[in-house]
């Protein structure tokens, strides 16, 4: 700041405040001379004012690159530069995991560390897994799974791969499609541990909060008809048609859920399968066969036009194309994160309560989730919904 302002507004500040214009040269027709007479201080005043922003903004640009400085450099010491992998964030997953998300300072701890972090662990991973973002392949990966253990008659769990695959080049494994939403969520998952929070509580004492949202006339949940019908006159490209080509590992996982449960419901009707008939016929014709039964699927979604395989179709096309639903939807999961917080914190609950899926369980959960979190959609045009949005928001507030 000195030599490139201060310096060199010396001389310039020095014989501008010696000039004196002469009176008789001062001719201006409004300010008479008064104005030339001060064009020297004037001009020195301008000078000095820009020379103090130019000082500010000097200022401010040390205080940046100062920052960003201090900022890497404890980035490195963290783990968490951009410029460098997150040094073992995935393998020091489940030790953050116990320490950062339950509350193990005030509970009674019955089990081990690894049996607690796996419930945890593996209710993430099937949540995406739900979400179809993440294939049946994929998710047997990610999971602690129970095998048999050196002493006789004991199981016990073994971790999955993918907490050492970072750091052991050996692993030439995919535990996700590269660039997908479950990559997104799963690293952002486990940089957040990696940061400094602050000490957990158990659910029993952490405050209550409420989300509100506001709503007047966007789209709830998309028909039928919106998803599959072409945007506009100058496109033929259908609503769907974008969706599946935008996620498309997505549209792969829901395509295949959505042929299980077809198979399970026309077994449960006494009907062969598409599976057992094609293996009933020739290698050739099999494979045709399931080409052709398969292409409904991939097209719009589902085979059947029962109302439960429509609603998939559409329930899958508003998550990743209309702001509401999503929004919801993503906010529901603090109390689904509540119930399986409170049930990891209080395993002697899940005794007292008859076990994992009893209907006494579940209730007790629910009345956690609902004393601990809500959340508020304000609708202003309730009152004026048509029947499609009245049964859309019905819809919304169910699930």
């Amino acid at each position: 700041s000195y030599f490139f302002l201060a310096l060199s507004f010396k001389d310039p500040f020095r014989w501008l405040y010696a000039y004196h214009l002469p009176a008789d040269e001062c001719t201006e027709r409004f300010f008479n001379s008064n104005l030339c007479s001060n064009q020297n201080y004037i001009t020195l005043a301008f000078m000095l004012l820009l020379d103090l922003v130019l000082f500010f903004l000097d200022t401010y640009l040390w205080y940046v690159v100062w920052n960003t400085i201090f900022s890497v450099g404890r980035s490195f010491y963290l783990g968490v530069s951009i410029w460098t992998p997150w040094r073992n964030v995935f393998s020091r997953l489940p030790k953050r995991i116990y320490a950062k998300i339950l509350a193990t300072a005030d509970m009674e701890v019955k089990y081990k560390p690894k049996v607690l972090c796996s419930q945890i662990w593996n209710a993430v991973v099937i949540s995406m897994y739900r979400e179809h973002l993440l294939s049946v392949d994929h998710v047997q990966k990610l999971l602690y799974q129970q095998v048999a253990s050196d002493d006789d008659g004991k199981r016990t769990l073994k971790p999955p791969a993918f907490f050492v695959s970072q750091d052991d080049a050996a692993f030439n494994q995919e535990f996700y499609p590269s660039h997908s939403e479950a990559e997104r969520r799963i690293s952002f998952f486990a940089q957040s541990l990696s940061s400094v929070l602050p000490e957990p509580v158990p659910v029993e004492n952490m405050p209550t909060f409420t989300v509100f949202t506001p709503h007047y006339s966007e789209k709830i949940l998309m028909s039928l008809r919106e998803i599959i019908r072409e945007s506009d006159q100058y496109t033929r490209v259908t609503v769907l048609e974008y969706l599946k080509a935008l996620h498309s590992d997505e549209w792969e996982n829901f395509v295949k859920d959505t042929k299980i449960l077809a198979e399970e419901n026309s077994s449960n009707f006494g009907q062969a399968s598409a599976y057992g008939q094609a293996l009933a016929q020739d290698a050739d014709k099999a494979e045709s066969k399931m080409k052709t039964d398969d292409l409904p699927f991939y097209t719009i979604g589902f085979k059947s036009a029962a109302p439960e395989f429509t609603l998939r179709t559409r329930i899958w096309a508003s998550l990743r194309s209309q702001t509401l639903y999503r929004t919801i939807s993503g906010f529901m999961n603090y109390a689904k994160a509540i119930k399986l917080l409170y049930r990891v914190e209080n395993p002697e609950m899940v005794h007292l309560f008859g076990g994992n899926g009893s209907e006494r369980l579940e209730q007790e959960l629910e009345r956690m989730a609902r004393r601990k979190f809500k959340f508020v959609v304000a609708m202003q045009r309730f009152l004026k919904f048509n029947k499609d949005e009245r049964e859309a928001s019905d819809f919304l507030l169910r699930t």
